[in-house]
């Protein structure tokens, strides 16, 4: 039979994923990025987008087009360098750390108006059509399949 390649990589991808590394390719030291470091960058600021507005608009039901848009529009609030500063404390071993993003918060919050500016209607439409899904996934669509940040 024929080998589907595509859900062998599909399945790879989520698995690594399910292991806690988000962006795959961010990490600034690997060898195997052959793309520049704004690549990765761009996924870690799209993953802390998409964060922000899921902290912002948690509830899908209350989401419609127009909040959407005047959030979206605000991106000095969705971009907010307290938030990446804040880094959405996680605790690691007991230990509350802030760094919870692998770029400093300038450019993460330079990341996060890069994106906006650019993908702001495909982030809309997939926040109005998260439905039931968990946010991970929803924070993996809009990062690899609408926008390949």
């Amino acid at each position: 039979g024929k080998m589907h390649r595509p859900n062998m990589v599909i399945g790879l991808v989520l698995a690594i994923l399910a292991a806690g590394a988000f962006c795959v390719h961010a990490d600034p030291k690997s060898k195997e990025s052959d793309k520049p470091t704004i690549a990765p960058m761009m996924c870690e600021a799209c993953r802390g987008t998409v964060e922000h507005i899921l902290e912002m608009a948690p509830e899908p039901k209350k989401r419609n087009l127009q909040r959407m848009v005047e959030l979206l529009d605000e991106p000095k609030v969705v971009c907010d360098i307290k938030y990446f500063e804040r880094g959405g404390a996680e605790i690691v071993d007991g230990e509350i750390t802030y760094q919870k993003y692998k770029w400093p918060p300038p450019d993460m919050e330079r990341g996060c108006e890069i994106f906006l500016g650019d993908f702001e209607n495909a982030i809309i439409k997939a926040f109005l059509q998260q439905g039931n899904d968990p946010n991970d996934k929803l924070t993996r669509r809009i990062c690899f399949e609408k926008t390949t940040a």
